[in-house]
């Protein structure tokens, strides 16, 4: 049964009007400028076929994990997110997105240059259009590539309105949908589960960092802070000094080449970064 046009509650006559005049004017471009050049046509038919189910980005999330796996990166949290985003895409969609607005495709007269898969859904959105904009969103966190990935989107988004399975207007709003539905999805699911650890009390002492050596996820000093830290650690120097000169032998060995952390009970060994607890000598 033939299906019916945008219903009127959903879009006003004028805006109908427009509509069609959008599409109109897409199509009879694409005649002009792109349509029945053999090499396009072969383009556009195999992206349009390779976008079928997802195919394509199902395809580009297993090589991506491939070459993640190769560089030793052993997770599999940003392949589930882009093969369950995708499949979630897929079924809101081509569900209840296009059974709310239950618009005809576009007719076709006379035969196509390539075989290619008819659908019976609605023709807005375009699923291939969300898919590929979706997609191209979750696949793209830390991977080089992700430019050819939206290029991908855009022969994939636009071969539907050159087959001329779906209108103008089917693959702009697919576009969109596409697009929200991917940063919704990079946002609840990002690339990293966040980490909120702090380092314990002792742990770090900003103001006895070796001259010279940047310690990660602190901000170094300026110059003031530089001045600051160095008086701090000749400070610690001296402290460790004396108590090396005037303990115990036990303790002149065991604060040899150590500094004093000041308000902590231990020392820290100045080649190798160890805490050395300060315990009572027996006699």
């Amino acid at each position: 049964m033939r299906q019916e046009q945008v219903r009127p509650e959903q879009v006003s006559g004028g805006g109908r009007r427009a509509v069609g005049r959008f599409d109109r004017a897409v199509d009879e471009a694409f005649d002009r400028h792109l349509r029945n050049r053999p090499a396009i046509d072969r383009i556009m038919y195999g992206a349009s076929a390779l976008g079928d189910h997802g195919i394509l980005w199902l395809l580009i999330a297993g090589a991506q994990q491939a070459r993640r796996r190769a560089a030793g990166d052993r997770s599999w949290r940003l392949f589930g997110r882009g093969v369950a985003g995708v499949s979630i895409e897929s079924a809101l969609v081509n569900g209840p997105v296009k059974w709310l607005f239950r618009r005809s495709r576009p007719v076709i007269e006379g035969p196509r240059p390539h075989h290619l898969r008819q659908p019976r859904t609605s023709s807005f959105p375009s699923g291939h259009a969300t898919s590929a904009f979706c997609a191209a969103a979750l696949l793209r966190d830390g991977d080089p590539l992700w430019p050819l990935y939206y290029v991908l989107a855009v022969v994939v988004a636009s071969s539907r309105v050159y087959v001329r399975i779906h209108h103008a207007s089917d693959v702009v709003g697919g576009v969109i949908i596409g697009v929200a539905l991917g940063e919704l999805g990079r946002h609840v699911v990002p690339p990293r589960e966040p980490c909120h650890a702090r380092p314990g009390p002792g742990l770090v002492e900003p103001g006895l960092v070796e001259p010279g050596l940047a310690q990660p996820g602190l901000a170094q000093p300026g110059l003031a802070g530089a001045a600051h830290a160095g008086a701090a650690h000749a400070g610690a120097a001296h402290a460790g000094a004396a108590l090396a000169r005037s303990g115990p032998p036990a303790a002149r060995n065991r604060t040899a080449g150590a500094m004093v952390v000041p308000g902590h009970d231990h020392l820290v060994r100045r080649d190798m970064g160890l805490p050395l607890p300060l315990r009572p000598q027996r006699p």
